[in-house]
C-alpha cells in the first residue's frame, strides 16, 4: 500500500513539471524577458499613454 502511495507521489509530480515545463517553453519561444534595456520602446509606451490622456 505504500509503496502504491509512493508510485501515485511520483506520477504526480511528474505530470506536473512535464505541466511547468510547456508552460515556461511556450513563454520563452514568445520572446521571454528581453535580457537588455530598450529606452526607445519605453520613450515610444511614454508618448503613446501621453496621447491617449490628453
Amino acid at each position: 500500500m505504500i509503496a502504491l502511495g509512493l508510485i501515485g507521489g511520483l506520477l504526480y509530480i511528474g505530470i506536473l513539471g512535464f505541466w511547468i515545463v510547456g508552460k515556461v517553453g511556450c513563454f520563452l519561444d514568445k520572446g521571454g524577458i528581453l535580457p537588455y534595456w530598450d529606452e526607445e520602446e519605453e520613450q515610444h509606451t511614454c508618448e503613446q499613454s501621453k496621447n491617449t490622456r490628453l
